[in-house]
């Protein structure tokens, strides 16, 4: 907890390297995002050097608000770390459970279909949970830093 409170800005420093090294490892394989009739292909090179400049910039974040002196509620950096961290993790996991293809019948198939479509809404809510520690994060930081200005 002591670690999450006062550094958390290396715990985002130790995850980009790596986001890096997973994304670039087959940086040609894609992500495929399948949302109703519309699918989303994005590549593992990319998607991986965009998650390592916003983790960035959450580590730039709560360096400044060391270094500034900013006090954040304790809550919220430790909610913001661990979901932003373990909420990323967590959909890694999900996906390539998604992705997993096996020969099977036809009734096993439609299942398959249903579990990953649940897993599917599963990754939606996490990464709708992280948006919102997001905001509730720059928030928090936006009104303290300019309390601190003004």
């Amino acid at each position: 907890m002591e670690f999450i409170l006062g550094k958390s800005h290396l715990a985002f420093l130790i995850i980009i390297p790596i986001i890096l090294a997973l994304s670039l490892l087959k940086p040609d394989e894609t992500f495929n995002l399948n949302v109703g009739d519309t699918y989303y292909v994005i590549k593992n090179s990319h998607l991986g050097i965009l998650l390592s400049i916003l983790y960035f910039i959450l580590a730039t974040i709560h360096f400044v608000s060391k270094i500034y002196d900013i006090k954040l509620e304790n809550w919220i950096i430790t909610s913001h770390t661990v979901l932003s961290i373990f909420g990323l993790i967590l959909i890694w996991f999900l996906i390539k459970e998604i992705n997993k293809n096996e020969i099977v019948s036809f009734e096993e198939m439609i299942k398959d279909m249903k579990i990953k479509e649940r897993l599917t809404y599963l990754i939606f809510i996490t990464l709708g949970i992280m948006i919102l520690s997001q905001v509730i994060f720059f928030t928090d930081f936006s009104i303290k830093l300019l309390k601190k200005l003004f």
